[in-house]
Parts: C-alpha cells; sequence; structure tokens
C-alpha cells in the first residue's frame, strides 16, 4: 500500500489525506492509514473530554485543546513555568477519499483517537473508450 501521509511541505493529491496546518503551538500526533480508514493519534496529556473541541468543516477536521493558564493569584507561587498554557490545535485536510460525515473520536490515557473512515469505493477504475 503507498503511504499518504505527507511531508508537511508537500502538497498533496486532492484525493489523499492532507497533511496538518502548522501553528506555534501544534499538537503531536501521528496518523496512519488503514485499508479501511484513516487514523489521527494525538498527545492530549491532562486534558478531558472538555478541554477538546473537534469541528469538520470545507474538507478540514480541526482538533483544538483549550489550555488555561493559572490564576493571577497562584503565578506569583511559581519559581519557574516550562510548560505552554496556551490553547494547541491541529488541523488535517482531507481529500474526498475520506468520510467526514462518520468521524469517531476516542479519548484514553492523554490520547485523543480519531477514526475518519474512507468512502465505500476508493480503488482507481478504468474507462473504456468508446
Amino acid at each position: 500500500m503507498t503511504s499518504t501521509l505527507l511531508a508537511p511541505h508537500t502538497i498533496g493529491h486532492p484525493a489523499r489525506l492532507g497533511v496538518p496546518t502548522r501553528t506555534a503551538a501544534t499538537l503531536a500526533f501521528d496518523m496512519l492509514e488503514h485499508d479501511d480508514r484513516f487514523e489521527v493519534q494525538l498527545e492530549v496529556p491532562g486534558a478531558t473530554r472538555d478541554d477538546l473541541d473537534l469541528t469538520v468543516a470545507d474538507r478540514q477536521v480541526t482538533v483544538t485543546q483549550r489550555r488555561s493558564r493559572p490564576a493571577d493569584d497562584q503565578i506569583e507561587r511559581y519559581v519557574a513555568v516550562g510548560r505552554q498554557h496556551r490553547d494547541r490545535s491541529a488541523t488535517f485536510r482531507f481529500g474526498r477519499l475520506a468520510d467526514l460525515d462518520d468521524v469517531d473520536a476516542a479519548l484514553a490515557d492523554g490520547m485523543l483517537t480519531l477514526i475518519v473512515p474512507k468512502t465505500a469505493d476508493t480503488s482507481p477504475r478504468t474507462i473504456e473508450i468508446q
């Protein structure tokens, strides 16, 4: 099977899974292709379902993790802050092979897994010339 995971600088075939749109605070992720679906695994340590937004629009799936900063009365107690306290997100562009009407998401152990089924007929076909 030929991989459809594309490098961040590559413009992909419109029928294939696209690359995420990178932002300053991007979620860490892996994308896999199976025969019948695409799978996206995102690291969201400490996130609850209420911290996450998942939207589908214009052949794109966007995952956003909201992260609030400590309360102002807590900030002066910190000696050092090495974690980012800002929202993080990733947007994935899908081609026509993905069925975006049937996306599933599951959160477990700091990982958000998205399952994007492929459309029923993903194989190339030959057209006879008359």
